[in-house]
């Protein structure tokens, strides 16, 4: 059953009008899953369309933080094992060994970790998700930010790894969803390299997230395979429209402004 509301427009003799018009319920989005955020490596239509459900894009990086003004001293600074890497936290100070853990990040809400790059980090890595008493990955940390699916793969016992990899120069493009939070973080020597990066998507409060589990690459091995096959030859093998519409646009769009066309 729609729901209605009233346009109540007046006309020139101050009458008003009523016109009830049914106002049609959207439809609930499909839940996000490993599944669904694997296919979208090679949707590249959905590049054409506003996300949704809608999220916001944070990057964790372990950039100089001495880099701060623009231009200015050290603007080019660049010494990922300066110690001046910015952690939220520190749960665990730096014993005599100079060995201490840090807090990467402590998200709350549902989101994605949808990209990650390192050129090199020692020490032992951790991450929880949604609140679990033990961490989905404990381990190098070079592992789970280049080849995620690898430790998964272990504990399920499948012996080719190579049939998951998602993985291109030094980055990971393995999705873990989560529905709830997202918790990381690093035991090691600060003056050691720590290089790393995490583009991480944070949807709207209440998006339908189904948080990641190791069976999914079991669940979704099929997906995983078609999309590693078209990323093989994607000149060949990447999904076309069957026609070629083309839409000449003239659009002008002022400072502080946005427009549809």
């Amino acid at each position: 059953m729609p729901a209605w509301r009233t346009l109540i427009p007046l006309t020139s003799f101050g009458t008003i009008l009523f016109f009830p018009q049914p106002v049609l319920a959207e439809e609930p989005a499909a839940a996000i899953t490993f599944g669904t955020l694997v296919e979208e490596v090679v949707d590249l239509e959905r590049l054409t369309r506003w996300p949704k459900p809608g999220f916001r894009l944070i990057n964790l990086s372990s950039f100089d933080r001495s880099s701060d003004l623009p231009a200015g001293p050290g603007w080019f600074n660049n010494s990922d094992f300066s110690g001046n890497t910015g952690f939220d936290k520190v749960p665990q100070e730096p014993g005599p060994d100079g060995i201490g853990t840090y807090l990467l990040c402590d998200l709350e809400g549902p989101g994605t970790i949808a990209r990650s790059f390192t050129v090199g980090i020692f020490g032992t890595w951790r991450v929880w998700l949604d609140d679990q008493p033990e961490p989905i990955f404990e381990g190098r940390p070079a592992l789970f930010i280049q080849v995620p699916y690898v430790p998964f793969l272990e504990r399920l016992r499948v012996k080719d790894p190579k049939k998951y990899e998602l993985y291109h120069k030094l980055g990971g493009y393995f999705p873990i969803p989560f529905a709830k939070d997202c918790r990381m973080e690093w035991t090691g020597h600060l003056p050691e390299c720590h290089v790393y990066q995490f583009g991480i998507r944070l949807y709207e409060p209440g998006t339908n997230v189904v948080t990641f589990h190791p069976q999914d690459l079991l669940t979704y091995e099929a997906t995983v395979q078609g999309v590693l096959e078209i990323l093989e030859d994607p000149a060949r093998r990447l999904p076309t429209p069957p026609e070629r519409n083309e839409h000449p646009v003239d659009l002008r769009v002022d400072p502080r402004q946005w427009s549809e066309s």
